[in-house]
């Protein structure tokens, strides 16, 4: 993305005023716009969180960072030093521990996510103990959805949910609270959840922006919703076809989903529901509630 281009979104943003905007990569620390994007929309939104794979957060850009009122980041982390090293292969374990050492210092609150896997799953409890005695404020858990680069990484639910389970058990151990991006892991392990709105966000109260300017369902389902290039954000998030299907998806569930008493709170994700059946109506084949 060329600067024009950015300050395009950037207008954009402005006019729409989020209340939140994550900006994430790649790494997107590594970008050259990376600074511009956030000093140009930090007067229009209110929280900004950076998602890092935490191997590039230097004294300077955590400082920068600290001056432009950023004050939420999450680093990627998936396990013990060789199990981490053995997936990301490029990222540099120790380089991780030291950013979120650096974060500390600057009182930077971070906290790490996992993504699980079948390479992974039997390392939460590393994952939780490092997050905890490094000083993340919370860990969150999702799971690899079986998509691009990772389409044949496919997780049978019964070994998520030991998996999840495992993790559960781990943060009540190491007394760290725990998050996930499944809903149904809240439904499973909190009573307190069950009732509270949620499910998908997509085209309900979260949009992505590519780094090209395009709208998208999500980063891992790549529906087409509009270009912020060509037209304006609110003529795209109020008249885009792909968004008032995926707003009505609850309607149209088939499977299981359909008939589960959480439909309305949960609805699995239709991502990982296109990606292994084809249609984002389907059940999301991960859930085993």
């Amino acid at each position: 993305m060329q600067k024009d281009q950015a300050s395009i979104i950037v207008s954009q943003i402005h006019i729409i005023k989020p209340h939140t905007c994550a900006i994430s990569g790649g790494e997107p620390t590594l970008s050259p716009l990376f600074f511009y994007i956030i000093e140009h929309i930090r007067s229009a939104v209110n929280n900004i969180i950076i998602l890092t794979n935490g191997t590039t957060l230097t004294d300077q850009i955590v400082s920068s960072l600290r001056a432009y009122d950023i004050s939420n980041v999450q680093i990627s982390l998936d396990g013990s030093s060789s199990v981490h090293s053995s997936i990301r292969k490029s990222s540099s374990f120790a380089d991780i521990i030291q950013s979120m050492r650096t974060l500390k210092k600057f009182e930077i609150n971070f906290w790490t996510k996992m993504t699980i896997m079948n390479e992974n799953m039997d390392y939460v409890k590393d994952f939780i103990n490092i997050s905890q005695s490094e000083g993340a404020s919370f860990c969150v858990i999702g799971r690899c959805k079986p998509i691009g680069n990772a389409a044949s990484s496919k997780i049978h639910s019964e070994l998520l949910k030991k998996s999840y389970s495992d993790a559960y058990d781990a943060a009540n151990h190491y007394g760290i609270d725990l998050h996930s991006e499944d809903k149904f892991f809240d439904i499973y392990f909190s009573t307190e959840t069950q009732n509270t709105p949620g499910g998908c966000g997509a085209g309900r109260d979260m949009a992505y922006i590519d780094p090209f300017g395009k709208i998208l369902f999500c980063p891992y389902l790549p529906v087409l919703c509009g270009d912020l290039l060509d037209e304006p954000f609110m003529n795209i998030w109020n008249s885009s076809e792909a968004y008032q299907k995926l707003r009505h998806i609850d309607a149209n569930k088939t499977g299981k989903c359909k008939n589960c008493l959480y439909l309305s709170i949960c609805g699995g994700c239709p991502a990982v529901a296109y990606a292994e059946t084809g249609s984002i109506f389907e059940s999301d084949p991960h859930c085993w509630l």
